[in-house]
């Protein structure tokens, strides 16, 4: 039967079994073992009589005791799954196997031939090779599988064993052997039971102090005074042999089925325990110290006890076990040095990993004594504060407030920890100090370097800002884009038809709408962080646009002034983003002057960062200054220092925006008092040609179809009407899609082009669309939003998209190419209702926001 057929029939109880029913099958054995040693006496004691009857009682007693422990022993080994756990059962069934073996070569001249079994015969081969497997199954039962050096020691002290027991056994049994008249072969098999199983029983007394307590100690135990008893009767034995008074049906007779009942005993103590992770112990012992002593005391004490027996003939044995026992001494020590070095590396190799585990921490670890003394630091703690080697009684701890930490968890012998971030050489610092609880009243500092998880949380606010600046910004620019619509509608027209001083005054007017305009799409970008338009720009020219401007809302105590290199100096970047980024850079150093007043300077460089050029503009005022306190949170959206009403906190959140998304950066250099400086440092670029502003038309394109206008603004639809109408056109209006659906139905074939509104409160521009297709309706459609137009140019079904507030030109132009377009099949391809899919219009709606 094979090992997994017999696992298969195990009962899952049988495997682990609870204290209580350990204890119960333990009592059981004890009770049956005993009772079957007790009978075995007796039936002894009754065949005393009765020779022939004794000696098969007897004889047959031993060959089944021994047939039966094989059995329960071999039955163990294969009960266990891994291979260094059967083992030493498979030795132990081995063993008694062997003198199962022994018995039947015994009992065939006993119970056979009926005659006094002769001696020796095969029957010693199988007894002779118990105690040698044995030793074996003990050498197996220690914690784990031995390292090579190990092995070496063991052998060693087997050998100090082994040449002790010789020395002395020769001279108690030399004497009694000398005088009985037998040959060689006789003496050394008579000499042999008591070496072999005194050896085996003097090396598990060896490996005994090593095992583990619990149940592998107990098992251990079992087994060895198995051994014992074996080794105590084989040597009686062996002094009976040599003195003819041995004879079946002695008293020594039941220790032989003793030892036999301990390995059952301890062959059902290991099935019966549970399994658990074992320790190993492999370290030099103090028990080690007695190993040689013992043995030569055992030799002395039998010189002195036995110093009667002396013959001259021992000289040989003597000499022979005297060499043998120094070189197992000299083996013993080489293998102990072995295990010592070993450890040693062991213990090197371990504190070597340990420290490359602390070194590798992201922690500042550091150790110190009751006074602030380092005791041991790791490589971050040392990057952090320096090799010092003390944290108390140093004023740079003291200023910074690491030494009052240590101080107070030395005093109150309790954990305490920064309640906020400590400054030190531009690095913020989390300090934990906790008392060392090992007895020398030291401290555990653990330093932490949070600089860069601070900028993240910063960053990650800067961004939950910038989404409440697009929540509001797509709050206001449907409305604001609506009335700049209306207005600049009418100052366009009202422009084209004024001359003189009136038209100037228009101009100006015009773009200052347009300047609104752009402030809204401005913070559009701001809070989308959307690619800004790129193209090469003069960073000059945008500068004196920028002070032309100012100089015309300052205060005439406050001098705007700039300073321009010789040389063109350009980048590739959004115009429009840089000139509102030094505006509001210009309105905020205005502000600051008043009401003293003093000089705004614009200054444009040139520097060289490595092998790029830069293009360092600053922008230097003589105002008030800025604080050191507020100087991190300037560039925050919504963050001011201006009275209600005069300030939005917007500006600067927009210059930092611009910068990031250019790839250039924003330096600050305040001093309260005496003016503040702003240095914004752009990529430049060399070479490139620049596109000139286009011209405005004289003449706007014109027609006579008839336009359908959709808003749920008034002022978008007046605009609309205003434009289209002076252009000749007809306008028709709807304020939602539903009402655009019924307009036109009503004026079924007379409305040439839709121009619809993105969002509105009952059905937008895309919902239109959709209805309009899925009836059948093949007008074409013209998107309106407040929003850039590139978030819609992906979204096909729309002729075309035009940006709000409107602009006439643009206007006029789109429409007219969008009818001359249909006129001429040129159209973009309108798909039908299934075909415009929820997935690309809710993608725009994400682009595009809420305007």
């Amino acid at each position: 039967m094979g090992t997994g057929a017999h696992d298969a029939k195990r009962d899952p109880a049988r495997d682990d079994p609870s204290r209580e029913e350990r204890s119960a099958r333990r009592a059981r054995l004890l009770v049956i073992t005993g009772a079957a040693l007790a009978a075995f006496v007796a039936g002894e004691v009754a065949l005393l009589p009765h020779t022939f009857a004794l000696h098969a009682f007897v004889d047959v007693s031993w060959t089944l005791a021994a047939l039966y422990t094989t059995y329960r022993a071999a039955r163990t080994a294969r009960s266990k799954r891994r291979a260094h756990e059967a083992r030493p059962w498979w030795w132990l069934a081995a063993g008694t196997g062997a003198w199962f073996a022994g018995m039947l070569v015994w009992d065939w001249y006993e119970l056979v031939q009926r005659v006094v079994t002769p001696f020796p015969t095969l029957a010693e081969v199988g007894f002779l090779a118990t105690p040698i497997c044995w030793s074996a199954a003990l050498f197996s039962m220690r914690g784990a599988a031995p390292s090579e050096h190990f092995t070496w020691k063991q052998l060693g002290e087997l050998g100090v064993v082994l040449a002790t027991l010789t020395i002395t056994s020769s001279l108690v049994l030399y004497a009694p052997a000398a005088d009985h008249e037998a040959g060689p072969l006789f003496l050394a098999t008579a000499l042999a039971y008591p070496v072999l199983h005194l050896g085996a029983l003097g090396f598990g007394l060896i490996g005994l102090s090593r095992q583990p307590s619990g149940a592998r100690r107990r098992i251990y135990a079992l087994v060895l005074a198995a051994v014992a008893m074996l080794s105590g009767v084989t040597t009686f034995y062996a002094v009976s042999l040599l003195t003819r008074s041995y004879e079946t049906g002695d008293a020594l007779d039941v220790f032989w089925l003793g030892a036999f009942a301990l390995v059952v005993w301890a062959a059902s103590e290991d099935e019966w325990r549970t399994l658990g992770e074992e320790r190993v112990d492999e370290r030099v012992r103090a028990e080690d110290l007695v190993v040689v002593p013992i043995a030569v005391l055992t030799i002395a004490l039998a010189i002195g006890i036995f110093r009667d027996r002396w013959r001259p003939e021992l000289a040989p044995v003597y000499l022979i076990g005297g060499v043998c026992f120094a070189i197992a001494i000299a083996m013993r020590e080489w293998g102990a040095h072995r295990i010592e070095r070993a450890l040693r590396d062991d213990a090197r190799a371990e504190a070597d990993r340990h420290r490359r585990l602390v070194d590798s921490a992201p922690l500042g670890i550091g150790r110190v004594d009751a006074t602030g003394r380092v005791l041991e630091s790791n490589a971050r703690f040392d990057a952090l504060l320096g090799e010092r080697s003390r944290l108390l009684g140093s004023s740079d701890w003291e200023g910074i407030g690491i030494a009052p930490l240590v101080r107070r968890a030395l005093e109150t012998r309790s954990r305490v920890v920064t309640d906020a971030p400590l400054a030190l050489g531009g690095a913020s610092l989390r300090v934990s100090v906790s008392p060392d609880h090992d007895g020398d009243r030291g401290a555990l500092v653990l330093i932490e370097d949070v600089t860069e998880s601070q900028r993240l949380q910063s960053e990650l606010l800067q961004s939950q800002k910038m989404q409440a600046v697009g929540t509001l910004a797509g709050g206001i620019a449907h409305d604001f884009n609506n009335l700049l619509s209306g207005m600049i509608a009418s100052v366009t027209l009202l422009k084209r038809r004024a001359t003189g001083n009136d038209a100037s005054l228009l101009e100006h007017m015009e773009q200052s709408m347009w300047r609104g305009a752009e402030l809204t799409q401005r913070l559009l970008a701001l809070s989308r962080r959307r690619d800004p338009v790129r193209s090469l720009v003069d960073v000059g020219a945008v500068i004196e646009r920028v002070v032309a401007l100012l100089s015309r809302s300052v205060d005439e105590t406050i001098a705007v002034r700039v300073q321009l290199p010789s040389s063109r100096v350009t980048f590739h970047g959004d115009g429009g983003q840089l000139e509102q980024a030094l505006l509001n850079l210009g309105i905020n150093a205005r502000d600051a002057m008043r009401p003293r007043g003093g000089d705004l300077v614009y200054t444009l460089g040139v520097e060289q960062s490595g092998d790029s050029r830069v293009a360092a503009i600053r922008v230097t005022d003589g105002g008030s200054g800025i604080p050191v306190e507020l100087r991190e949170r300037i560039f925050e959206p919504f963050f001011t220092t201006k009275d209600p009403g005069e300030g939005t906190g917007l500006g600067l959140a927009m210059v930092y925006a611009f910068v990031q998304d250019h790839a250039g950066s924003v330096e600050l250099d305040s001093e309260v008092g005496r003016g503040t400086t702003f240095t914004l440092r752009l990529p430049a670029t060399e070479g490139g040609v620049i596109a000139p502003e286009p011209e405005r038309a004289r003449e706007l394109p014109r027609g006579r179809e008839t336009i359908l206008a959709v808003d749920d603004r008034e002022a978008a639809l007046f605009a609309l009407d205003t434009i289209l109408g002076e252009l000749g056109y007809t306008v028709a209006t709807a304020a939602n899609g539903v009402e655009a659906l019924a307009e036109i139905e009503r004026r079924r074939g007379l409305i040439d082009v839709v121009i619809t509104d993105a969002m509105m409160r009952r059905m937008g521009g895309r919902d239109l669309l959709t209805a309009m297709r899925r009836r059948g309706i093949d007008i074409e459609v013209i998107l309106a939003t407040g929003h850039d137009a590139e978030a819609h140019r992906g979204l096909e079904g729309f002729a075309a998209v035009l940006r709000k507030p409107f602009d006439p030109e643009e206007t006029a132009r789109v429409v007219r190419e969008v009818l001359d377009g249909r006129r001429r099949g040129e159209r973009v391809p309108v798909r039908s209702e299934h075909e415009v899919t929820k997935t690309e219009i809710d993608a725009a709606d994400d682009q595009a926001g809420t305007g």
